[in-house]
């Protein structure tokens, strides 16, 4: 009988819902395994996956750049904390799995430079509404699909870190997608050796067959014995 797999996920201070584990993201990651809820005291556990769930706007000082007036509610704290921690999982090669501002914190990792205000993107007025279209390679060739999005940074294709692979991009035609145009935004990424990936968009909230197939297989992964 196979192990159940373990997932972990950052939860911080009760009532404090900026960054952690949200009912959503808990019912969510339960279709893959169990969740294990990490908190800032602990140290580094052994796990299949963890998983990193959106959260505030991502502190420009972590990409190198001061805030703009629209960039809001950074905690440099909780960032800069959760990135000492992070490294510690990157280099035990425990895969992990980013979801907006998870996704934004792994991007900026793997030194990509973030946009802190994205003029004109799209954004759902509910949380499990469509916002725009994305195109995909990553199951099969020039995919399209819907997606929710509630950001306002973000990665364009031509600053992506060089050890990261974009999946999933937001595109304003299928011929700029094809060219892939320098101003396309990256909505889902994969590191190029490691086990590591994420979407910019939310999952839990809004399914995705790409975003369950990476999951997936960076869940199948893990060397946790």
């Amino acid at each position: 009988m196979s192990k159940k797999k373990v997932i972990g996920i950052p939860g911080w201070k009760p009532g404090d819902n900026s960054f952690g584990a949200t009912i959503m993201h808990l019912e969510y990651i339960s279709q893959f395994g169990i969740p294990r809820i990490i908190f800032p005291e602990e140290d580094v556990i052994e796990l299949d996956l963890l998983y990193l769930p959106g959260g505030p706007d991502l502190s420009p000082f972590t990409y190198g750049q001061y805030p703009g007036f629209r960039t809001s509610n950074a905690d440099v704290f909780k960032q800069f904390f959760f990135d000492c921690k992070l490294q510690q999982y990157i280099d035990n090669r425990t895969p992990i799995f980013g979801v907006c501002l998870g996704f934004q914190m792994l991007c900026a990792k793997f030194n990509s430079q973030l946009t802190q205000d994205l003029p004109g993107h799209p954004e759902s007025k509910a949380r499990c509404e469509k916002a725009h279209d994305v195109y995909s390679d990553y199951i099969y060739r020039g995919q399209k699909f819907e997606v929710n999005s509630h950001h306002h940074q973000g990665v364009y294709l031509s600053h992506l870190g060089q050890d990261l692979e974009p999946i999933a991009i937001f595109a304003d035609t299928k011929k700029e997608y094809d060219t892939k145009y320098k101003f396309n935004i990256v909505e889902g990424m994969k590191h190029k050796t490691l086990p590591i990936g994420g979407v910019q968009w939310h999952p839990e909230e809004f399914y995705t067959q790409v975003a369950d197939s990476l999951f997936e297989e960076l869940l199948s992964k893990s060397q946790r014995k």
